[in-house]
């Protein structure tokens, strides 16, 4: 009976984790990615009072014309953590200056480079980067993972330990 509890464990723990990192991984696997560095961010005043920020980035791409060479194009494209191309972010006004300073890292010494993820063929009409100022956790990859592999090791011990008896 303990061995069939640590079974249904497993198997719950392992598709749990699976659910949870299948969004990031199914990301990773169909787009491509490079570097960005936000440039600027753009408040607008909605009706409403809340703000709307256009994140402007930009990111390098290699060009089809000369191998070797690069290129610097302009982006404007926020995804969710779904990996789905979402509108412009809306902050509430208390928050505008936390946030445009989190985004542009004010506080930094050097700027972080966000990924931009873009489709091959059309890499300048797909590419987006992740929304920063969602409250949806972007380590989905990292807790599934942990999960899967929790599940797959106590699944493991419990066939070893089954076998030894």
């Amino acid at each position: 009976m303990p061995r069939l509890i640590v079974a249904l464990v497993t198997v719950a723990l392992v598709i749990t984790g699976g659910l949870l990192a299948w969004p990031q991984v199914r990301g990773w696997w169909l787009y491509q990615r490079t570097t960005a560095r936000i440039l600027d961010v753009l408040p607008t005043t909605r009706s409403d009072g809340n703000i709307d920020l256009a994140i402007v980035y930009e990111y390098e791409l290699p060009t089809p014309v000369k191998p070797g060479e690069r290129s610097w194009v302009l982006g404007w494209r926020i995804g969710d953590a779904y990996f789905r191309t979402i509108p412009d972010p809306v902050v509430e006004p208390e928050r505008i200056e936390q946030v445009t300073r989190e985004l542009l890292d004010a506080d930094e010494p050097n700027r972080h480079l966000r990924q931009v993820f873009f489709s091959a063929n059309d890499p300048e009409g797909t590419a987006f980067i992740l929304d920063e100022t969602a409250a949806v956790p972007a380590n989905r990859l990292q807790i599934g993972t942990v999960l899967m592999a929790i599940g797959l090791l106590a699944g493991f011990y419990a066939w070893r330990r089954g076998a030894d008896t």
